[in-house]
């Protein structure tokens, strides 16, 4: 048996942006896609019968509704989750469709046409940009959430 998991989003731009620590996460699901970037340590991400060591400077991408677990490893870890409402991929076109990314910088055989520092860079910008609180940063961070789905 799985967890689902109830995510609250910011209501501004409709992701939930944060940076913890990771002990342990049994397995669980939920609707949103979450893009994990590990700042410090290491992380064993645990997908379907897949399981991954992702270092220091790793970035993957959890589909929506996909079974997933986070343990720690033998060393302390500092991680950035951003999970993004369903609702914001794919809903332009009023299209009922689910879209299915993949994104694991510990793949060497699936690099993206633009590489994965893209990526981490987008995903170090939106999390330095939802530690400030003025105005203006919530549309930073709507464009830059913006920005990572359309490079998705």
């Amino acid at each position: 048996m799985y967890l689902f998991e109830i995510i609250e989003h910011e209501e501004k731009y409709k992701a939930k942006i944060f940076t913890t620590s990771i002990n342990h996460s049994s397995f669980h699901w939920h609707y949103d896609y979450e893009l994990i970037l590990i700042l410090k340590g290491s992380l064993i991400v645990n997908v379907g019968s897949r399981n991954m060591l992702l270092d220091s400077q790793k970035i993957i991408l959890l589909n929506s509704q996909e079974v997933h677990e986070l343990k720690r490893t033998q060393e302390n870890n500092l991680c950035l989750f951003i999970q993004i409402n369903k609702a914001m991929i794919g809903n332009l076109r009023n299209d009922n469709k689910s879209y299915y990314f993949y994104l694991n910088s510990n793949d060497k055989n699936h690099i993206p046409k633009n590489g994965y520092e893209a990526y981490i860079y987008i995903a170090a910008c939106i999390g330095i940009e939802s530690q400030k609180k003025e105005l203006c940063n919530i549309y930073r961070i709507k464009s830059l959430v913006y920005m990572l789905i359309a490079d998705l």
